[in-house]
């Protein structure tokens, strides 16, 4: 019983120290085409957020006029529980319009915080 404490007290701290690190990371690209309403959604992504599956290629035939991703505390727990093997992240976004024209690979606007 005794070295079942000292384990348990590793462990919250060692998750006291990821949380206190994990940090808040936000990407966001925008374009100057016109847009559409605002979409939201939740993805999975795997090895601490690194490796990601998603595309909007289905939901936005015409290219995305912004984008916005980040971790959620939702996610940040779930990539503590799982060593950060899956990682939850919400993506924003707003595919370009019907009537605009279609996003092109320049003129967009990237920025991380």
């Amino acid at each position: 019983m005794s070295s079942i404490r000292p384990i348990a007290s590793r462990c919250s701290i060692f998750l006291v120290v990821l949380f206190a690190f994990s940090g808040c990371y936000v990407y966001q690209m925008r374009t100057d085409v016109p847009s559409g309403p605002q979409e939201s959604e939740m993805e999975i992504t795997w090895l601490f957020g690194i490796v990601g599956t998603h595309s909007f290629a289905e939901e936005c035939p015409r290219g995305l006029a912004e984008i916005t991703t980040y971790t959620p505390l939702l996610g940040l727990v779930v990539g503590a529980v799982t060593f950060g093997i899956v990682v939850p992240r919400r993506a924003e976004y707003r595919c370009v319009a019907p009537s605009g024209p279609v996003a092109q690979s320049d003129g967009f606007v990237a920025t991380t915080h």
